[in-house]
């Protein structure tokens, strides 16, 4: 099945590079948004935990839970925890709480695409030939959503900003 959830072309321009990881944050957004009933936040009232750690190479991630959800740095709606996980907890005050994590088998099955090779080498996204980032995010679209995520709803989780 390919996902219904691709990032406008735009939200490439906004990242600065391809790469399959701002996709995956998207997508990772918009389906936590379904999964609790929210729009996208205007204002001050949805909020995004990133549990990626400090200099993780998937970073990415992040800028596509921004531009999905509209739950920004800027707003003070984003904060990462730093536990080192490929993982976002995402919090609506009337809503609940839902954590979206990438399965390990779907890492894995990503992380033999060539476009990682390149990475492991030390070449950085926008210098990596477009068509080995294209495959890799073609092969990421088409990915069933429960081959992605894991989805755990988190009914004690809560927030005071």
């Amino acid at each position: 099945m390919t996902t219904h959830f691709t990032p406008p072309e735009w939200a490439f321009e906004f990242h600065g590079h391809r790469c399959p990881f701002m996709p995956i944050g998207y997508r990772m957004g918009r389906l936590a948004m379904v999964e609790l009933g929210v729009e996208r936040e205007p204002d001050h009232g949805f909020y995004v935990f990133p549990e990626l750690g400090e200099g993780h190479p998937q970073t990415c991630l992040m800028d596509g839970l921004q531009i999905a959800t509209g739950a920004t740095y800027g707003k003070v709606l984003m904060a990462k925890t730093f536990y080192g996980k490929l993982a976002a907890t995402f919090y609506h005050p009337h809503r609940g709480a839902v954590r979206y994590s990438l399965k390990p088998e779907f890492v894995d099955a990503m992380g033999e695409f060539e476009f990682f090779a390149y990475r492991k080498r030390g070449v950085e996204p926008s210098q990596i030939p477009a068509p080995v980032t294209d495959e890799v995010i073609h092969w990421v679209a088409k990915q069933a959503d429960e081959s992605i995520f894991k989805i755990e709803p988190k009914p004690d989780f809560s927030f005071t900003p």
